[in-house]
C-alpha cells in the first residue's frame, strides 16, 4: 500500500493484450516484450508487478497511482509496442 500526504492507495489491474486475429506469434518476443512494457511503465509512473507472455496474448499485472488514467496508459502502451514491434520483418508481414 501506497501513502500520499493525505491517503493510502492500491491500484492494481490484471490486462490482457490480444494481436490482431489472435495470431500466435508473441512467444519468440516474449522477453524484449517484458522488457519494453517495463521501461514504458516506469517511464509512466507505473510498476509491473507480473507478465506472462503467451503465444497468442499478453497478461499484464500492473500497479498505478490513482491520478494515472488507467485507459490512458493502457492505450499508449499499445501504440508503443505495436511501433516496436512492427520493426520486425516478420511480424510486419503478418500485420500487412
Amino acid at each position: 500500500m501506497k501513502a500520499t500526504s493525505h491517503s493510502y492507495h492500491l491500484c492494481r489491474y490484471h490486462i490482457v493484450f490480444i494481436p490482431k486475429y489472435r495470431r500466435a506469434i508473441l512467444s519468440p518476443y516474449a522477453l524484449l516484450l517484458t522488457r519494453l512494457v517495463q521501461q514504458f511503465l516506469s517511464d509512466h509512473g507505473a510498476l509491473l508487478i507480473e507478465s506472462s507472455v503467451q503465444p497468442d496474448h499478453i497478461h499484464l499485472f500492473i500497479e498505478a497511482r490513482p491520478d494515472v488514467m488507467i485507459s490512458k496508459l493502457v492505450g499508449r502502451l499499445k501504440v508503443y509496442l505495436s511501433k516496436a514491434l512492427l520493426e520486425y520483418p516478420d511480424i510486419e508481414a503478418i500485420y500487412l
